[in-house]
């Protein structure tokens, strides 16, 4: 009987510790996720750009750095909608029309937010990274 209470009070130790380094991990790792996906405003997304106007294929926004920039995004506005767009119809001083890919535009005058993790054409922009970076060329030559 003797034996036996050294063995128990090793275990209850052993599981103890374990379950307090899990669950400081856990707590770190929520706490630290909060910290790193936050934005630096809270967390509030800015309404900044303005739906002038749409036809069935085209979307109108008010001039930007964002909407004007030649990839496609999506345009977000309250309540969790959003719309993908894609390529510049017209770019002029006044309004920036761009080709409406999928879901039904919101009316004119509503206030809308430009999501940038599109991709672009140029592949050397994806991720910020040149793809010659390793110094290993890609050969896409099959059987030759």
């Amino acid at each position: 009987m003797k034996r036996s209470f050294p063995r128990m009070r090793t275990i209850a130790v052993a599981v103890v510790a374990v379950r307090g380094v899990a669950g400081t991990g856990c707590g770190s790792g929520w706490y630290y996720s909060g910290e790193i996906l936050g934005a630096s405003d809270g967390g509030r997304v800015a309404y900044d750009e303005k739906v002038l106007g749409h036809s069935t294929e085209t979307i109108a926004l008010t001039p930007s750095s964002e909407t004007a920039r030649p990839a496609e995004f999506k345009l977000l506005w309250e309540r969790g909608h959003h719309l993908e767009v894609d390529a510049i119809v017209r770019n002029a001083p006044e309004r920036v029309e761009r080709v409406v890919l999928s879901s039904t535009p919101p009316p004119a005058g509503t206030q809308g937010a430009v999501a940038n993790g599109a991709p672009t054409d140029d592949p050397s922009t994806r991720g910020g990274l040149d793809p010659d970076s390793s110094g290993r060329g890609v050969d896409l030559t099959f059987g030759t």
